[in-house]
């Protein structure tokens, strides 16, 4: 057997030569492959949605916090959720003079945001206000039925904005039936992001979110109107 100098002081066959993967082993890396895919795609599929959580409560955050400022110039009254007959100032109109950015309405998880009746597909009206995907408690104003502050005893107990599923026409949520379109929804992982009165916003399961839609009585998060 013949050997030559490749590098100084090794020795090399002449005749080695380059072997391939055989087709068991070719196999056994993609079987080692798919294996690894089965357990990542989860976890980077949970991770991606643990960001899209975090950026809604963001956002619900700062729309509690152009809340509060409205209660501060307001004499601590809450908006109501229509203003006028022809529902062109509502509740998010009211608030948009205290956020820098309207896409604060939208949460990432919702690819599909509610449409104001006046921004249906039929193209019919005009569109007077931001999509978005947020419901305001309407047991806390609603039309010319309006609460104070005050009258809120519990409000690190009292929803205020939260994920929400609009009828089509709005985006209002109170507890209602629990085949009423106007409820919370649970775009987080079979869960919602709720901001409660005192500002603070926390992610809540929807056993609690829709407790007592289905005997129409009210949830732990509401109040009687």
């Amino acid at each position: 057997m013949r050997y030559r100098n490749r590098l100084p002081g090794v020795l090399v066959s002449g005749d080695a030569r380059g072997r391939g993967f055989t087709l068991i082993e070719l196999l056994v890396v993609i079987a080692i492959i798919a294996i690894l895919a089965a357990i990542l795609f989860p976890v980077f599929a949970r991770a991606r949605e643990n960001a899209r959580k975090s950026t809604c409560q963001s956002n619900l955050k700062q729309i509690g916090m152009a809340t509060m400022q409205y209660l501060q110039d307001y004499d601590e009254m809450f908006p109501v959720y229509w203003h006028d007959s022809g529902h062109n100032l509502n509740v998010q109109t009211r608030l948009e003079p205290y956020m820098k950015n309207t896409q604060l309405w939208v949460c990432p998880s919702n690819s599909a945001p509610y449409y104001y009746y006046w921004d249906n597909p039929s193209g019919t009206g005009a569109v007077t206000g931001p999509k978005g995907s947020y419901g305001w408690n309407i047991t806390l104003g609603y039309n010319t039925t309006v609460r104070s502050l005050a009258q809120v005893q519990q409000p690190s107990e009292t929803g205020m904005w939260a994920d929400s599923i609009g009828n089509g026409s709005s985006s209002q949520f109170t507890i209602l039936q629990e085949n009423n379109l106007y409820r919370t929804s649970v775009p987080h992982s079979d869960g919602g992001n709720m901001c409660y009165v005192d500002g603070h916003v926390k992610w809540q399961n929807k056993n609690y979110l829709r407790s007592g839609m289905s005997t129409g009585t009210r949830a732990d998060w509401d109040i009687a109107l």
